[in-house]
């Protein structure tokens, strides 16, 4: 997108980023009034971001540094501690475990290193 607004005033450039926006189903009324530069560099995040590739929670996690073993690797007191951090971690970004008392503590790790 940046480089089809290559030599465009920015009215222009501006027209072009609502119409991306509006594209990915986004709405701009809330824009009115707002000064063009700070409205062009405001679609652009908003272009970015919702244009960003898809990241799970498990590369997420990995990003910040915490190390994801294979459950088979750790004995249960180590899959435990392991699990308790995992989390803990994922509690600090908003991502929490719902009715997961059913299952073992190994299923769960299985279960959300496999699906993340």
């Amino acid at each position: 997108m940046d480089r089809s607004l290559d030599g465009l005033d920015q009215e222009q450039r501006l027209g072009l980023l609502r119409e991306e926006v509006k594209k990915v189903g986004g709405s701009i009324s809330v824009l009115q009034g707002m000064p063009a530069d700070l409205e062009e560099e405001f679609l652009r995040h908003v272009l970015e971001y919702e244009t960003a590739e898809p990241i799970s929670l498990v590369r997420l996690l990995e990003n910040v540094g915490l190390e994801i073993p294979s459950p088979d690797s750790l004995d249960d007191q180590q899959l435990t501690t392991k699990l308790l951090a995992l989390i803990n971690r994922m509690s600090t970004m908003g991502a929490y475990l719902k009715h997961t008392d059913h299952y073992r503590t190994d299923s769960c790790t299985t279960i959300s290193i496999t699906k993340g």
